[in-house]
């Protein structure tokens, strides 16, 4: 660019430098400038001497300065706390769908199997809730022979006792159709078998 036309560029931009409205590109352009020409320069100084410039124009420049800053402060904020909430969602998340997904097993001794008002009463005495599952075979026995499969999660065992506190009984069905109930590995859970039919 010739040297007359970058003057006359400069010299336009001089007012808005002045009033600190040129953009960060020109004020670049205009500091390499101004270090190279002297008669510019002399010319900022006139111009600086005989432009008035109204205080609220001044103002503006300064709060636009300011909430620039606020508006980069307030993003910085605005970005850290969604990062904090999604991994305060996730951490709660993860204590309510872990504890409730791991399987921990039962020991089958504390779970007591006894007959009442004719159905097969069964109550845990162990830490929390239980969770169980049954399912009928084919046995010798003629009547109905259950097998049981016992568990906790992690959720049951750690923290359901923390609000609940009751023991509670589960019943099997009725007692004169069911002969044996059986665990998961084979062993003998209760019977309705006498004694001199077992053998």
């Amino acid at each position: 660019m010739n040297r007359t036309r970058e003057c006359g560029i400069v010299r336009d931009l001089i007012p808005l430098h002045i009033d600190r409205a040129a953009s960060e590109s020109s004020e670049r352009f205009i500091a390499e400038h101004l270090e190279n020409c002297a008669e510019c320069r002399k010319y900022l100084e006139e111009t600086a001497g005989r432009l008035v410039i109204p205080a609220a124009a001044v103002d503006q420049a300064e709060e636009r300065k300011s909430f620039k800053k606020f508006r980069k402060l307030i993003n910085k904020k605005l970005i850290i706390a969604v990062v904090v909430t999604a991994a305060i969602t996730l951490l709660l998340i993860g204590c309510i769908v872990i504890p409730s997904r791991v399987e921990i097993g039962v020991d089958p001794s504390e779970v007591d199997f006894r007959e009442s008002d004719g159905r097969i009463a069964m109550s845990y005495s162990g830490e929390g809730d239980l969770r169980w599952r049954a399912w009928s075979i084919e046995s010798e026995y003629g009547s109905k022979t259950l097998v049981v499969e016992f568990w906790q999660t992690l959720w049951d065992r750690y923290v359901s006792p923390i609000y609940d506190r009751e023991e509670h009984i589960y019943y099997l069905g009725e007692a004169d159709k069911v002969s044996v109930i059986f665990g998961i590995d084979g062993e003998v859970l209760w019977t309705n078998i006498p004694d001199s039919d077992a053998g």
